[in-house]
């Protein structure tokens, strides 16, 4: 079953495998919760089904409420959001030039809006390289549970986590969100070591445009 589900249901994380039979048992989502004493591939793939549809549906809803809230701005007010979000990045580099803390809410998020307007390059060895720091993070992590549920989840993950590294959905997404975080955390001290001007780097950028 496991194999299954490595196989055929890689868009699920462990989390969602678990909301989808907490929702069949609430009659959420329509589907016979009974499994006659089968617990069997075809029983999991009625309720993992199920669940696919019913977050097919909630996510066509949130993507149209997002479309309509996004038309509703106006060209101007994209702009001054996109300053607005900079300005504080500019703060937030100014406190670890003096700190040396790095606060950054969601690092990856600012990463991607960073390499969208070509305020920070990373070129493909880099990456690599951030990368391979990011997968040794993570097995570190995994080998630090909070309790035994998780344990036992952590090391079934470790067992196969070569084959499963790049793969695994759930897993690259974990990867490659540290890998960011990474990535931005060295762009931040190369600009403290060479004592370069977050400012004009910005003013370079496509950030105001």
């Amino acid at each position: 079953m496991v194999h299954y589900l490595l196989s055929y249901y890689q868009d699920f994380s462990f989390g969602e495998i678990i909301k989808a039979f907490e929702l069949a048992l609430v009659g959420k989502i329509k589907v016979n919760i009974e499994h006659y004493d089968s617990f069997d591939i075809k029983y999991l793939t009625k309720i993992l089904n199920a669940y696919r549809g019913f977050r097919n549906a909630q996510n066509r809803q949130l993507n149209r409420s997002m479309q309509i809230q996004v038309h509703q701005l106006t060209e101007e007010e994209k702009r001054e959001s996109r300053i607005s979000f900079f300005c504080q990045l500019e703060k937030t580099y100014e406190l670890y030039e003096r700190t040396g803390l790095f606060k950054v809410l969601i690092p990856w998020l600012v990463y991607n809006i960073m390499l969208d307007y070509n305020v920070l390059r990373v070129s493909e060895e880099r990456w690599n390289n951030y990368q391979e720091q990011a997968i040794e993070q993570y097995k570190n992590k995994l080998h630090n549970p909070r309790d035994l549920s998780q344990k036992k989840r952590f090391q079934s993950i470790l067992v196969n986590f070569e084959r499963v590294k790049f793969t695994y959905p759930f897993e690259i997404s974990r990867i490659r969100d540290i890998t960011k975080e990474i990535a931005l955390k060295d762009f931040f001290k190369e600009l403290k070591n060479n004592k370069l001007n977050f400012t004009e780097i910005l003013k370079n950028s496509d950030a105001y445009e």
